[in-house]
């Protein structure tokens, strides 16, 4: 999910550049400044540069990831717990990020500093898809010679470890991809911060107050639309393109779409996302450090705080007339978090953030993955399904949420109400989890052989095959039971029957009575009807719609909760916070979930490396996602409870201490 991505203004940038006497306000590299260039030295060209900067690294952070999980974890044998810490270390990389931009962000050039993070992301997007370049072509466990995958009687087995062709799927040293991959990301997450923090105060700085609102409005779209481009690039290029497209023609690639030992494309998004944000380098580092006109503009906004406001003794971080900050002492921040920690109300919605968060991060990941397995869809499928259904969920929330608190100039106290009936609400909704198809049918495992007298996948009917479990080639029988490979199901011959790959004779299939002993390839999907799937999508939107609403309550209620001095550092810390207890565990437990619902792991030649999963409990993953959601949502309701509850508003400013009445319950300046 992107609302996660998005990071809080950097107010402690200065609001005017320490650029000497005169501004630079000259578009150029170096000494090199044309005059053909500065049609670009204005407020709108750096608008647009940041806003098609911002779309193509959330892409990266928000979206590409998601969409193949399920394939990374087949081609580099990667567990879910490890894909869950791949996608957390891009939060990782934010937090130091962020401690580094608040004391140099203000000091350095701008323009300059975005682009240096815009290259650090292009780069680790590109270092992301070298899994791809330095791993030999991918051999599936399917892929093989069909006749050696079918039951040969009176034979051993004849697919061991020992063989060459089996080397890519042993799963010998791909695992240790998963460092790359957290590097990767880690990496990405400091190059994205400079642009959510130094590019945002650097658009309110050249802009008026009514643009500043849209045009960021606009920014923040952006990121949205990012994830969004992302989930439909990557759904159709995974279900389109092989992995060793760029070796193999079309012409000599045999394996069909859709089948077994398909595997999707999954590094051509990120060479399509690191190329772009790669073009916006030069001409986000070739903006002047200042705009035409906008020391006026910072003049007036500054004039107008002074006019406004008298009383800044409290204030951290106060404005001199010129427009620079002075400096913060190391006991002034101690002063501004011990101020923020005693206050109950802020640190309540803080730690009912923190469970939402916890949520939002983990689904943000895997709910492809939940949707693909649960409903038993292909994984570009269900990426397409989560993007369209999430996205404009969150920003729909977001959306309302505000023109709400707008519309109806909600107080203080009637945002956290309004907040606590939203997470109240979305508690309600929580069941949606109980929505999912049952599990196949699968012998060996949830079903045993011979009308389920044996258990395992070696069987009096398969005994004799010589059957290797290093090739995973589900089939579906006949019997609507789905068998590990042809040789598991004791399929003597195969055929062609209306360009489908048929297997006859198969002995484990004739063992139950009545039934036609034949089996086509992959598992068994048609058994699940199509009403769960609608339903979990219509209430996960409407979920997304609350969630995201009474997210905003949350930041509007953390603002109006706390004194205008410590705003700055209030959400910062809060953000730090989030991130730490929220956003990273949620993606790391969310894929340990998953590890702990497995019911078949892939078979390696090296016990010493993870596999994959290859079959999942349904019904316990089911389960595992409504307790921890229900728990979170309870906790976060208490909390928001506690919030609401204990806030008292300030006393009006006219009000009469001889008879203890006062004309309003909040001042004005609570009010939007």
């Amino acid at each position: 999910m992107t609302s996660k991505r998005a990071l809080p203004d950097d107010n402690t940038a200065s609001n005017d550049v320490l650029l000497g006497n005169e501004s630079d306000v000259t578009c150029g590299w170096f000494n090199w400044r044309p005059k053909c260039l500065q049609v670009f030295s204005s407020a709108k060209w750096l608008v647009a540069f940041l806003c098609i900067a911002n779309c193509a690294q959330s892409m990266v952070a928000g979206g590409l990831l998601s969409t193949v999980i399920g394939t990374l974890e087949k081609r580099f044998q990667l567990t879910s717990t490890q894909t869950g810490i791949i996608s957390s270390s891009y939060d990782m990389g934010t937090v130091p990020a962020l401690c580094v931009i608040a004391i140099i962000g203000r000091r350095t050039n701008r323009p300059r500093f975005i682009a240096a993070g815009l290259t650090l992301v292009a780069i680790a997007t590109f270092m992301f898809s070298l899994g791809h370049f330095t791993t030999g072509r991918y051999v599936s466990t399917a892929a093989s010679s069909v006749d050696e995958n079918i039951c040969v009687l009176n034979s051993t087995s004849t697919a061991g470890c020992g063989r060459e062709e089996l080397a890519d799927f042993s799963g010998k040293g791909l695992s240790n991809y998963f460092y790359l991959f957290v590097l990767s990301y880690f990496l990405v997450g400091i190059g994205s911060s400079p642009i959510y923090t130094v590019g945002v105060t650097f658009m309110d700085d050249c802009l008026t107050k009514e643009n500043a609102s849209f045009c960021i409005a606009v920014f923040y779209a952006t990121g949205v639309l990012g994830p969004v481009l992302a989930y439909i690039l990557q759904a159709v290029i995974v279900e389109e393109v092989y992995v060793d497209a760029d070796v193999l023609s079309a012409a000599s690639l045999s394996v069909e779409k859709g089948s077994n030992a398909w595997l999707g494309a999954w590094w051509i998004g990120y060479i399509i996302a690191a190329s772009l944000v790669a073009m916006m380098i030069l001409p986000i580092g070739g903006l002047p450090q200042d705009m035409p006109g906008a020391k006026k503009i910072r003049e007036s906004k500054i004039s107008e705080v002074h006019t406004s406001a008298d009383d800044n003794s409290n204030d951290v971080m106060t404005t001199t007339p010129t427009g620079l900050e002075t400096k913060v002492t190391a006991k002034q921040c101690c002063q501004s978090i011990q101020v923020l920690f005693t206050n109950p109300v802020y640190m309540f919605i803080t730690a009912s953030a923190i469970c939402e968060q916890f949520i939002v991060s983990g689904f943000t990941y895997f709910g492809p993955k939940y949707i693909s397995e649960q409903f038993l869809t292909s994984e570009g499928l269900a990426g397409s399904l989560w993007g369209a259904v999430a996205i404009p969920g969150a920003v729909g929330g977001t959306v309302a949420g505000g023109i709400v608190i707008k519309r109806y100039r909600m107080t203080c106290k009637t945002i956290l109400k309004t907040n606590f009936f939203l997470v109240f609400i979305s508690l309600l909704f929580v069941p949606v989890f109980f929505l999912q198809c049952p599990n196949l049918e699968f012998a060996g495992i949830t079903t045993g052989y011979h009308n389920g007298s044996d258990v395992g996948f070696t069987s009096v009917c398969n005994t004799d095959c010589g059957c290797s479990d290093l090739q995973y080639n589900p089939i579906c029988g006949s019997d609507l039971v789905t068998y590990y490979s042809p040789c598991h199901a004791g399929c003597l011959n195969w055929t062609t029957i209306g360009g489908a790959k048929t297997y006859t004779n198969c002995r484990c299939v004739a063992a139950r009575p009545s039934v036609n002993a034949t089996a086509v390839d992959n598992a068994c999907t048609g058994l699940c009807p199509v009403a769960p799937l609608v339903g979990y999508l219509a209430i996960l939107l409407i979920l997304m719609l609350l969630v995201f609403a009474a997210s905003v309550c949350g930041i509007m209620g953390t603002l109006r909760s706390i004194p205008s001095s410590e705003r700055a550092v209030g959400i910062s810390v809060q953000w730090i916070l989030l991130r730490s207890f929220g956003f990273i565990p949620g993606g790391i437990a969310f894929g340990h979930f998953f590890d702990k619902t497995c019911l078949l792991w892939q078979t390696t030649c090296d016990e010493s490396t993870t596999s994959a999963c290859l079959f999942y409990d349904n019904w316990s993953l089911g389960v595992h996602m409504l307790i921890v959601c229900g728990v979170l949502k309870t906790t976060s309701l208490l909390f928001v409870t506690l919030a609401w509850k204990l806030y008292k508003p300030p006393l009006p400013p006219d009000f009469n201490y001889d008879n203890g009445q006062a004309v309003n319950e909040e001042t004005d300046n609570t009010r939007l």
